[in-house]
């Protein structure tokens, strides 16, 4: 049968009913006039996702519900459209929501479905929210009867949500929701992470092809957040036929929001191939996320506190190329500490980004902190506290600065800083509107960099900050250099967040030489392989360091600026870690 599809790559926004709405309505006129048979809308398209209390709000929900009959009104004869919103819901043992999608068609709702596969992993609270919708579908809600455009024929269009294909063991449920069904919607909202694209894609070609139907797949673009951490969705909709060949490529304009027309008749269309490598994605990902979070916060310019380090001259370009020059303010806030050679690195970055560079020194502050602390104390501050003086120093040199400039800070942490703690409390590379690259390794800051200077073509970032020329370095009293080596502790620390990986499984991956080549790269400072530098003794021993130090170091993450996700699980609430926690291994 053909079928014309519009998919409606919307941009829900969290708690924007009447914003949502119009979107929603927006592309039903755009559908009935280029003469669509169906249009497919998001999971939750009216409330948005990451609602968070918002969902225990009755009267949130009730809005809601009531913008569905009004969005009812628009759908004529000719059209049906799919849409994703929050029911009230109720079970034996609990109140609870339903997640729900409506097959609409001449005003009435058809059909509607409710997720049964509740997502609850990683920053995932369905279950907090929302109960399974198995027990009601069993009366038959999985697939709509709707009439063809113009027509006297009918068609079939079955409809599951988002987590509901990702179960391995929802056979029954996949029979259900194709059985005789022409066409399979499938309402999303997944967030972005650098590996997730292909998989999507795989996962659905394979149950178009095993279960002999087309789907469409359909995903918005936009933020939402759970307060510690900032999702990211990146849209990517698309369509596949029965064999899993595609009809429609994942959009090209990614992370923007979008409406596109398929034909679905027998002709394929030419697709391109999935090409995006991971620092393109991570690049895109994080700039949309960066314009977008600023511009619902109200903040029209980005701050960034520029030490001549690698972590400061990223965050720097990213911010750049995200809000344009004009709309960045760049400060340094140097000390004795600081020496010739980062100064001129600080002023390098700037320069090639076109972004005047405000020197804002913190020496005298300093001085005059430690002079009143062994004033009132009888002694010194030690190095530590030396270090914490200046640190926070520029926090408030920067906080100031951002009520003179109506500018919001970034945070400049990287993800293996955040895990060790190598930070000081409430310092400006912790503290922010938004940590940017806190989901971003050391290492993977390296890697980053590298990919930044290749694709302008030119060295904006100094290449002996990631090619082993110059070691990392805080500059601060206690601290001359970083006393790590980042190809070791960077990759710990992303198994012991991002996988959850435990001390005995690192020591036998590293014993039997299979760990991640991602996660533990070749140091190309040297030429050597982390087996080239450690023994199994003396991998434990950091093991255990980094260990030790990611459980003190949570209280510390927990009142740093969010990180967005660009990994499965960050740092954060994501990874539901505790403050206080005893245990060893």
């Amino acid at each position: 049968m053909k079928l014309k599809v519009a998919l409606g790559q919307i941009r829900p926004v969290t708690g924007d009913i009447d914003g949502n709405v119009k979107q929603i309505i927006k592309a039903i006129e755009k559908s009935k006039s280029d003469g669509s048979d169906v249009l497919i809308f998001p999971e939750l398209s009216i409330t948005g996702y990451c609602c968070g209390a918002l969902f225990e709000n009755n009267g949130f929900i009730g809005e809601n519900l009531n913008s569905l009959f009004d969005i009812c009104e628009y759908v004529s004869n000719d059209l049906v459209i799919i849409v994703g919103y929050a029911d009230f819901g109720y079970d034996e043992s609990c109140l609870g929501l339903l997640n729900a999608v409506s097959v609409i068609q001449n005003g009435e709702i058809k059909s509607t479905y409710y997720k049964e596969f509740l997502a609850n992993d990683g920053h995932h609270e369905d279950k907090k929210y929302f109960i399974s919708g198995k027990d009601i579908n069993n009366h038959g809600s999985y697939v709509a009867k709707v009439k063809k455009r113009g027509e006297d024929k009918f068609y079939n269009i079955g409809t599951l949500i988002c987590q509901d294909i990702w179960e391995v063991n929802n056979q029954d449920l996949l029979a259900k929701a194709t059985h005789n069904a022409d066409l399979l919607a499938v309402c999303n909202h997944s967030y972005f992470t650098y590996e997730k694209k292909k998989e999507r894609l795989k996962l659905v070609q394979d149950i178009a092809e095993n279960w002999d139907v087309p789907i469409a797949y359909v995903n918005p673009v936009g933020v939402g957040d759970i307060v510690k951490n900032v999702m990211i969705y990146d849209g990517g909709s698309f369509i596949v036929d029965k064999e899993g060949q595609l009809y429609a490529d994942s959009f090209c304009d990614d992370f923007e929001p979008s409406y596109k027309q398929v034909y679905m008749n027998g002709c394929h269309a030419v697709v391109k191939e999935l090409r995006d490598d991971k620092y393109s994605l991570i690049f895109r990902a994080l700039n949309f996320t960066l314009r977008e979070f600023y511009k619902l916060s109200g903040i029209k310019k980005a701050q960034v506190h520029i030490s001549g380090g690698l972590d400061s001259a990223v965050v720097a370009c990213l911010a750049a190329y995200a809000m344009g020059p004009e709309n960045c303010v760049f400060i340094s806030n140097p000390t004795e500490f600081n020496g010739d050679e980062t100064r001129g690195f600080a002023q390098h970055i700037s320069d090639q980004l076109g972004v005047d560079l405000i020197w804002n020194p913190t020496g005298k502050i300093y001085e005059r902190v430690v002079k009143e602390h062994k004033k009132s104390f009888g002694e010194e501050p030690t190095p530590t506290g030396k270090a914490s003086i200046q640190a926070v120093s520029r926090t408030v040199q920067g906080l100031a600065a951002s009520h003179t400039f109506g500018s919001g800070i970034i945070a400049c942490g990287n993800h293996t800083e955040i895990v060790l703690g190598w930070a000081s409390f409430h310092d400006i590379g912790s503290i922010g509107v938004l940590s940017l690259i806190g989901d971003l390794t050391k290492v993977e800051v390296f890697e980053f960099a590298e990919w930044i200077n290749k694709k302008n073509e030119e060295e904006i970032i100094p290449a002996s900050l990631y090619n082993g020329d110059s070691m990392p370095a805080a500059e601060l009293p206690d601290s001359s250099e970083d006393p790590f080596d980042y190809f070791v502790v960077s990759g710990i620390c992303a198994e012991l967040i991002r996988n959850k990986a435990n001390k005995y499984e690192l020591i036998e991956d590293f014993s039997n030489k299979e760990l991640s080549e991602e996660f533990f790269p070749i140091d190309w400072t040297n030429g050597k392989s982390i087996y080239d530098k450690l023994n199994v003794k003396q991998f434990t021993e950091i093991l255990e360091e980094c260990i030790c130090r990611s459980r003190k170091s949570v209280f510390k993450a927990a009142q740093s600026a969010p990180v967005p996700i660009i990994s499965k699980i960050s740092r954060g609430f994501s990874s539901r870690e505790t403050l206080i926690n005893k245990y060893k291994k």
